[in-house]
């Protein structure tokens, strides 16, 4: 089972990506821990992306293959990928992966969550450990990347997957029950 998790900022996406992982045994990728983990180690791809991540803006698109596309064919036989598009340049940059590899989606599912829910999450968040990327301009900045870009990577999922939204301003617990459902429904 392939599943891809996208959302604005704090939406959920990791808590349920992990949630996800545990029930179904599936490897599941966080884009941003891979791309955190590449700044700090200070790869060349890391050092690219630095400036523009803690500017609150999508990595370029080459380098987002270059930091997924391989993890992905490892993981073929199923995966679950924390937030793989936040831009219609990576969404060009998937298309012509996912062709090249003959690559196809079992779920997308869309998170959606109001600005100022996912304000209160990342400020708790915040306390426990700061990301540069989630000071208030930052985040603001994310949110308008989220919602400029996600009406043509929805309109490209739903031509080619099984698209679902989510509101997740709910608790875990709702949310994960909901995901489960829509699979379970799917899969039987």
């Amino acid at each position: 089972m392939r599943i891809i998790l996208l959302g604005s900022p704090a939406s959920g996406k990791g808590t349920q990506g992990e949630l996800l992982e545990k029930k179904y045994h599936i490897p599941r990728l966080s884009v941003g821990a891979l791309i955190r983990r590449h700044v700090h180690d200070q790869t060349p791809q890391g050092k690219r992306i630095e400036s523009t991540m803690t500017a609150g803006k999508a990595i370029p698109a080459d380098t987002y293959i270059e930091l997924v596309g391989d993890w992905m064919l490892e993981h073929k036989d199923g995966f679950i990928i924390d937030n793989l598009i936040r831009s219609n340049d990576q969404l060009y940059a998937f298309d012509a992966f996912s062709k090249k590899n003959n690559f196809t989606l079992d779920f997308v599912f869309i998170f959606r969550v109001f600005e100022y829910e996912a304000r209160r999450r990342l400020h708790i968040r915040k306390t426990v450990k700061g990301r540069p990327d989630e000071s208030d301009e930052a985040v603001h900045a994310r949110f308008i990347t989220f919602n400029t870009s996600i009406g043509e990577i929805v309109e490209y999922f739903l031509k080619q997957h099984a698209v679902y939204e989510i509101d997740t301003s709910g608790s875990i617990e709702d949310t994960h029950k909901n995901i489960v459902s829509i699979i379970k429904s799917h899969t039987s």
